[in-house]
């Protein structure tokens, strides 16, 4: 092995489009919200949750469901960690 493979071993691009499975548990901001419902928004994926939280809310979620083809899941309220400030 080279040098410059060993340098990059373990090294991987970021999707712009990341996919989750069903369990799933990540950590992200609540971007926006709509109505009784906020959106996470993960690079060009979003996650729909049916409970308000306040946008800018950083939030722990278990992934219920999504849909590669369309980049769009729904997700369940795990723990609201804090809100940003700016």
């Amino acid at each position: 092995m080279s040098l410059l493979e060993k340098y990059f071993a373990g090294w991987q691009f970021r999707s712009k489009t990341p996919t989750f499975e069903p369990g799933d548990v990540i950590v992200a901001f609540v971007t926006r919200t709509d109505g009784d419902r906020s959106i996470v928004r993960i690079g060009d994926s979003l996650l729909t949750l049916d409970q308000h939280v306040p946008a800018d809310t950083r939030v722990r979620l278990r992934v219920t469901d999504f849909e590669t083809s369309s980049n769009e899941g729904r997700a369940e309220l795990v723990e609201t960690l804090d809100t940003a400030t700016f």
